[in-house]
């Protein structure tokens, strides 16, 4: 049967019996060492992270009261006000200006009529009922009929041309949005774009007309619209049509 290697003597059926289970059952005896083993690692491990975790509550929780006090010691600066009229259907300048040398004169220094402050404060078109189109209005002449007033864009407008030493600043923006709203009766903003591409189909015209007959009446048409065009563009023009109420502009 074998001996016993510790004993020397005979090894009994008992003692066999042992040594084949041994042999059997080792590996899975020290799977399930080695997996106690790690699971204890994994404990310990576990234990030390929710330590960590601790500590950093507790320091988050130490820095919100820091910054609580912070807060609770620092002046009380006031909410910036919300602009309730940023949205407006159509798109015009926040504002425009125009500049005269005197404001309230219903004169200009030609003699010509024009734009001006009325004794109830509003700034009028010469003729708010007028018929002159937007093209005379930009050219000049018959100003008597011209239902417009003329004013700078500043974002258009890197040169424009100087009409005087005094200026107002137009809310066109306000102007819009009460004029879509109902607030605001017969008035109308014409924006840069839309006088820019009215001018530009004129410059079109009379370019196929002089193309066809380049006589001198056409010759001097092309010219007009042209200029028209660009003394658009140079002065960052914006026409609003009839009356503006003094709460919409300021002097600067």
């Amino acid at each position: 049967m074998g001996l016993d290697p510790v004993t020397g003597k005979e090894a009994d059926e008992e003692l066999l019996n042992y040594a084949t289970n041994y042999t059997r059952y080792a590996p899975s005896i020290k799977a399930g060492y080695d997996f106690l083993m790690v699971s204890a690692a994994a404990w310990s491990t576990r234990a030390y992270n929710k330590d960590l975790q601790i500590q950093r509550a507790d320091t988050q929780i130490n820095e919100y009261y820091q910054i609580k006090d912070a807060v609770r010691t620092q002046s009380v600066v006031p909410a910036a006000k919300v602009n309730t009229r940023a949205f407006t259907e159509k798109t015009v300048p926040d504002f425009v200006t125009r500049n005269d040398n005197n404001f309230y004169d219903t004169r200009n220094y030609k003699g010509n009529p024009k734009a001006y402050i009325n004794e109830d404060g509003y700034l009028v078109s010469v003729n708010p009922e007028g018929d002159l189109p937007i093209h005379s209005q930009i050219r000049g002449g018959n100003s008597d009929r011209t239902p417009y007033i003329s004013t700078t864009d500043p974002e258009f407008s890197t040169t424009p041309k100087n009409y005087g030493s005094d200026r107002i600043r137009i809310d066109s923006k306000q102007i819009q949005h009460d004029i879509e709203t109902g607030k605001l009766k017969n008035v109308e903003v014409i924006t840069h774009q839309e006088i820019v591409d009215h001018l530009q189909k004129r410059v079109v015209q009379a370019q196929v007309r002089y193309n066809k007959n380049p006589n001198d009446i056409n010759t001097r048409r092309l010219n007009d619209a042209k200029k028209d065009l660009f003394n658009t563009k140079r002065d960052g023009e914006v026409l609003i049509k009839g009356s503006i109420p003094p709460e919409y502009f300021t002097f600067e």
